[in-house]
């Protein structure tokens, strides 16, 4: 059977349910895991997402809080199968199909008509599977209805069902691309076609476990798009990092929530909590299957102290929002800042997360600010995919969000999701624990001022803000660290040797009620199927300085300036001074899509 490999990382970050991948054999519609990998054995077992879970409680009980869990694709490897052996099946799409050689569109399930009239001497590789969709902003994806189409302008349309129809391309354009109905001669070009809404069938491809066309209908109008388009599935995605007091491997283990669940419940029950009856606990849960054997293994590693000690730490709440989580994110990594984060009496469980408090610097930049310089020197982030967006229409606020989430047979929730392990920078400002120092200038009153009017029509768009409640990305000061965090990572791929691609940030903004804002950057690197990367970006913290120092001068100047430095911000814009000869970097490296951008902002308030 042809098989086609991709990364893990890939189904996450890139592809995933609903997503059109081009196979050597043609391109196919990803299904749902539960119609894709757990709907047949391997090698004699039924795959489980319990198999393959990956617990995390800031994201299950605090992002989710609906019970969702999370579970990683497997890899051939690790289940014991040959590499050619295709795990994750998926479906030919679209079903329509170009005779290259006779310009004819055809359904896929025949053959072309002038290759069955010439004896079948067709060439296969000159079969090609017609490059254009249906989609719709709900989410929807189908083949273009081609006879509708055709016979659009046509009184015919409902009585002429032509199964295959004449592709004549006369040009380089869409309007010299014609096709022809061979039974009543209707004729459109693409051009005509291409700009227009048409009726939207209402199928998901990805959810049909049958393997046939499902099509309830849509109250959405649809577009035909190229099915390559990269606007036709924008992956929503979302990344933790595992910060104390979880930040162990025992932790982690103990988050499972087949175990937490039943800790509180004999915590509801009254039943004291000892060595023999957690054991006999994990006994059961492992006999139901409802933890793997692996998990029951390394849980009997440790000693009762331990377990017992990293119990009483999931017991503790946690944030239940998204921006109370970076603010919690942050305050733990100010808090390593300041003491460190490392085993600390913690036994034998390996750590998720380090900070070595002496390793920690402090540089003085050229105008008198005072940065704190932490190597996080053990970084580990959990990214889940919770969903995508069609953005085929005009109007991007009008997208709707697909949920890819499935129910296993015991009505658990779950999403895909991938872990890594790496390394990080965190900067901070040395007396950022408080308030942020007093901001000024003209560029900084026009943001705030947008700040304060954040709930205005022109920032409407799905996705734009981490936390569309809040909408902190407006506010000067995260414009200030967003700047500076760019700068900075454009200095960082050089002396680091790892590209500017590999390096990704995350900006942290606080505010209290009275105004008052702080916030910080880390710079990170995670790599999947590692213990951590090789220390090339932590070993620059001693190198800072210098870094700090070349800040202000990159600002200052651009290579494209006064073009450059002639914008400013308004409202209804996302970035004031910023291009990609200064302060804009690879897509891959900025949580916000190089929006939220003003050197104006940072050569202003640099004292």
């Amino acid at each position: 059977m042809p098989q086609q490999q991709i990364r893990k990382s890939q189904f996450i970050l890139t592809y995933g349910p609903g997503s059109i991948l081009e196979s050597v054999t043609g391109p196919r519609i990803i299904p749902g895991p539960l119609a894709g990998l757990f709907n047949r054995p391997v090698n004699g077992k039924n795959l489980s997402p319990v198999d393959f879970e990956i617990s995390h409680q800031r994201l299950t009980e605090g992002l989710f809080r609906n019970g969702t869990r999370i579970f990683r694709i497997p890899s051939n490897a690790e289940l014991g199968i040959e590499e050619n052996v295709p795990l994750y099946t998926t479906r030919p799409f679209p079903g329509w199909g170009l005779c290259i050689d006779h310009g004819i569109l055809y359904r896929l399930g025949d053959d072309c008509p002038e290759c069955k009239r010439s004896g079948g001497r067709w060439k296969k590789k000159r079969r090609e599977a017609i490059r254009f969709v249906r989609a719709c902003p709900a989410g929807h994806l189908d083949d273009v209805d081609w006879n509708y189409v055709v016979h659009s302008k046509s009184k015919r349309t409902a009585e002429c069902t032509g199964e295959w129809f004449y592709w004549q391309r006369q040009g380089a354009s869409l309007k010299e691309i014609k096709i022809r109905c061979p039974v009543c001669k209707a004729e459109v070009n693409m051009g005509e076609i291409y700009n227009r809404p048409w009726p939207c069938s209402g199928r998901f491809p990805e959810r049909e476990t049958e393997g046939f066309p499902v099509r309830p209908g849509c109250r959405r109008e649809a577009r035909i798009i190229q099915r390559q388009a990269s606007n036709l599935r924008i992956p929503e995605v979302v990344t933790l990092f595992t910060v104390p007091p979880r930040h162990t491997k025992l932790h982690r283990l103990l988050e499972n929530q087949a175990i937490r669940t039943a800790v509180i419940t004999a915590g509801s029950l009254g039943t004291q909590l000892n060595c023999n009856n957690f054991l006999k606990m994990l006994e059961d849960l492992r006999r139901q299957s409802l933890i793997t054997e692996v998990t029951y293994e390394e849980i009997l590693k440790y000693d009762w102290r331990e377990i017992e000690s990293a119990l009483q730490d999931l017991k503790k709440p946690v944030p239940q929002s998204y921006r109370e989580i970076l603010v919690d994110e942050f305050n733990r990594l100010v808090d390593a800042a300041y003491n460190g984060a490392s085993a600390g009496g913690r036994g034998s469980a390996e750590l998720l997360f380090e900070v070595i408090k002496q390793d920690i610097r402090t540089f003085r930049s050229p105008g008198g600010l005072n940065f704190r310089i932490v190597p996080v020197t053990r970084l580990n982030t959990v990214t889940v995919q919770t969903g995508y967006r069609r953005f085929v229409c005009s109007k991007p606020e009008e997208t709707e969000l697909v949920d890819i989430s499935f129910t296993d047979e015991r009505g658990n929730r779950w999403l895909p999701g991938i872990e890594f392990m790496g390394e990080g920078i965190f900067v901070m400002l040395e007396k950022d624990d408080e308030n942020h120092f007093q901001f000024g200038g003209k560029n900084y009153s026009k943001w705030l001022n947008a700040y304060r009017n954040r709930r205005n029509e022109n920032y409407n768009q799905p996705g734009l803000f981490r936390d569309d409640m809040y909408r902190d990305e407006l506010h000067p000061v995260f414009v200030w660290w967003h700047t500076l965090s760019h700068i900075i990572l454009r200095t960082l791929s050089v002396g680091s040797g790892y590209s500017l691609s590999s390096i990704r940030e995350r900006i942290y903004f606080d505010i209290d009620r009275d105004g008052h804002a702080r916030g910080g950057i880390i710079f990170y690197t995670v790599q999947p199927g590692a213990d951590g990367t090789l220390g090339g970006l932590v070993s620059l913290v001693p190198h800072f300085g210098e870094i700090l120092s070349r800040v202000h001068q990159m600002a200052e100047k651009c290579s494209n300036d006064p073009l450059c430095g002639e914008q400013e911000f308004a409202p209804g814009k996302s970035n004031g001074a910023a291009c990609y000869a200064c302060t804009m970097v690879s897509e891959t490296s900025c949580e916000h899509r190089n929006m939220w951008l003003d050197r104006h902002i940072l050569v202003e308030n640099m004292p």
